[in-house]
C-alpha cells in the first residue's frame, strides 16, 4: 500500500509589542516631506545594515530609519548673563511646533475606534477581578492591522470587523495615521511605535512580495531573514523587541522563541517616557493605606495640590494630568465606593468617557462653572491630589479572547486564508500574546508592551472649590496620545 506522505504543519506567528518608545521601520517618514519605499528583497542586506549570516542567524533586509523631529528647545539654554533671551526661546519653539505639526495626519478620530476599544478593553481587563492588568490597544490594533494584510476571504473580514474597517484600504490608511499621529521624539516626550517581520530562510521563494512590500511601506516594518527554530534567530529576535522597548519587558520576551515551521513573525513596539509637567515632590511621598481587594496594603503615597478640571460621573470622578509635551496625558478614573474597576471597563462606562465623554458638548452655568453633561459633569477645581507610585506589568494570551471577539478562522488551520502571504497551505496563527508594563513615578512615567499572534464622586458637583481626590482603593487609568486615543488603559488593584 502506498503511504501517503505526512503534512508539514505550517505556522504563521505574528508578534506586536507595545511600549513607551518605540520604533517604526521600513519607511521613512521625513516631517514635511515624503515617505520613501523600501522594497523587501532577498538575499543582501540592505547598503549599511548588520548582516548576521550564518547559520540560524538573521539578515538585516530593510533598515528602520526614524524621523528626525526638531528637539524641543529648554529654556535655560536661552539664558544669557542670567537673562533669558525670549525672542531667540520664542523662535526655536516655534520650530519644535512646526516639527510636531509636519507630523500630523490631521485626522478626526471620532467614533473611528469607540466600538474596538470598548471590545477589547472589556475583553482583556474587565476579567481580571483583582489583579492588576494593563494593556496597548492601540499597539494590538497594529498588529492586528499587519495580521489583516496577509489575510483573505472570511479571515480578513473577521479581522476587519474587529478593527471597526469596511476595507482593507481604511485600516491600511488608519494604521499609517495613527503611526504618524503617535510618534514623538524630540529630547522631551518618547512616544515611538515600530513593527518589523521576521522571515523564514526555509521559505524562500513561497512568500508573496507585493504583500512583503505592502507591511514595508504601510506599516513601516523592518524586514528579517534567518532560519526560525534556532537559538541565533530566537536571540536575534529577542534583542530587537528589549532593543524597541528599553529592556522593560525582558522578563517576558526573554521566553520568546519562533517553531522550525514559522513562516513569519510580525512584530509591533510601542516605548513610551514623558515627564510630569507638573512632578510630584519626591519629598512629599510617603508610606500610607491601599484599600486592595485582599486587604489593606502599604503603598508609596505622592501627594501634591494643583488646580484643574475635575469630572464627575454616576459611580466615578476623574482628573488627568498632563505631560511636558503638547498633547499627551494621564487619565485617573477613581470608583465610587462600592463599584470596582472592573465594573466599570465591564460597562464601556470608562472608555465612553475617555473617548468621547469628557470632550463632549455639555451645557455651562457661569454662575456656578459647572458644565452639565448627559453623563454627569465638570468643573474647574483646586485639587489635592493623592496618588500612589506603581509598576504593573501583565502579560495575556489574546486566542481566546479574540476568538470571543469573533476572530476565529486564523487560529483553525482548516479555515485561515493566509493566500496574500504565501502559497503554502495550512497556514494558521500559532501564538498570540501580549505583554504590557506601565511604571509611575514623581517625575515621570515610562511604559512598555507587546503582543505576539507565534492602563470619589458621585453624580453631583463637589459642595466647595476644593476637591480632595484620594487615590487609595482600585482605580483605572489611560496614558493618552494628542489625538485623544489610549497608548494604554489599566486596572490598579495593588500598587505595593
Amino acid at each position: 500500500m502506498e503511504r501517503k506522505p505526512k503534512k508539514r504543519r505550517i505556522l504563521i506567528a505574528v508578534v506586536a509589542i507595545i511600549l513607551v518608545v518605540a520604533v517604526a521601520a521600513g519607511v521613512v517618514f521625513w516631517p514635511g516631506g515624503p515617505f520613501r519605499h523600501t522594497t523587501v528583497e532577498k538575499p543582501s542586506p540592505l547598503p549599511g545594515t548588520p548582516d548576521y549570516r550564518g547559520p540560524g542567524k538573521a539578515t538585516a533586509l530593510a533598515a528602520a530609519e526614524y524621523p528626525e523631529m526638531v528637539p524641543c528647545p529648554k529654556d535655560t539654554d536661552y539664558v544669557v548673563a542670567g537673562i533669558l533671551d525670549s525672542d531667540r526661546y520664542r523662535d526655536a519653539r516655534r520650530e519644535w511646533f512646526k516639527s510636531v505639526n509636519a507630523l500630523a495626519s490631521g485626522r478626526d478620530y471620532t467614533g473611528l475606534l469607540d466600538g474596538y476599544l470598548s471590545a477589547t478593553a472589556g475583553q482583556f481587563l474587565a476579567g481580571g477581578e483583582g489583579e492588576n492588568r494593563v494593556y496597548s490597544p492601540l499597539n494590538i490594533y497594529l498588529a492586528l492591522s499587519m495580521l489583516a494584510e496577509t489575510t483573505a476571504g472570511e479571515s480578513r473580514d473577521q479581522l476587519l470587523a474587529l478593527l471597526g474597517a469596511d476595507t482593507i484600504e481604511d485600516v491600511r490608511a488608519l494604521a499609517r495615521d495613527l503611526w504618524r499621529d503617535n510618534y514623538r521624539d524630540d529630547g522631551q516626550t518618547a512616544s515611538v511605535l515600530a513593527n518589523s517581520m521576521w522571515l523564514n530562510d526555509t521559505f524562500d521563494g513561497h512568500y508573496v512580495q507585493e504583500t512583503l512590500d505592502r507591511l514595508a511601506g504601510d506599516y513601516y516594518a523592518s524586514a528579517f531573514s534567518g532560519e526560525a527554530g534556532t537559538p541565533e534567530y530566537d536571540k536575534a529576535l529577542r534583542d530587537w523587541i528589549d532593543g524597541q522597548t528599553h529592556g522593560l519587558l525582558k522578563d517576558y520576551s526573554k521566553d520568546l522563541t519562533l517553531h522550525p515551521d514559522t513562516v513569519i513573525a510580525l512584530v509591533s513596539t510601542l516605548y513610551y517616557q514623558a515627564k510630569w509637567a507638573d512632578p510630584f515632590d519626591p519629598g512629599n511621598t510617603a508610606p500610607g493605606d491601599f484599600h486592595a481587594p485582599e486587604g489593606d496594603v502599604t503603598a508609596d503615597l505622592m501627594h501634591k495640590s494643583m488646580e484643574g478640571q475635575y469630572y464627575w460621573a454616576e459611580r466615578f470622578g476623574a482628573v488627568s494630568l498632563d505631560f511636558e509635551d503638547y498633547g499627551y496625558r494621564m487619565w485617573v478614573l477613581l470608583p465610587d465606593e462600592g463599584t470596582t474597576p472592573e465594573e466599570l471597563i465591564a460597562s464601556g462606562e470608562a472608555v465612553d468617557f475617555l473617548t468621547t465623554g469628557w470632550d463632549s458638548a455639555g451645557e455651562y452655568d457661569p454662575e456656578t462653572g459647572v458644565t452639565t453633561y448627559p453623563w454627569g459633569g465638570s468643573g474647574y477645581y483646586d485639587i489635592i491630589l493623592t496618588l500612589p507610585k506603581f509598576d504593573i506589568s501583565t502579560d495575556i494570551d489574546l486566542i481566546d479572547g479574540l476568538k470571543a471577539l469573533g476572530v476565529t478562522d486564523v487560529f483553525d488551520m482548516d479555515a485561515a486564508d493566509f493566500t496574500p502571504l504565501t502559497d503554502l497551505t495550512q497556514v494558521y496563527v500559532s501564538q498570540a500574546k501580549h505583554a504590557a508594563r506601565v511604571i509611575v513615578e514623581e517625575e515621570k512615567v515610562e511604559a512598555a508592551a507587546y503582543t505576539i499572534i507565534d492602563a470619589a464622586a458621585g453624580a453631583a458637583a463637589p459642595p466647595d472649590d476644593t476637591v480632595e481626590f484620594t487615590v487609595d482603593r482600585p482605580f483605572v487609568f489611560a496614558i493618552t496620545g494628542p489625538a485623544g486615543l489610549p497608548l494604554f488603559v489599566g486596572v490598579v488593584n495593588d500598587p505595593a
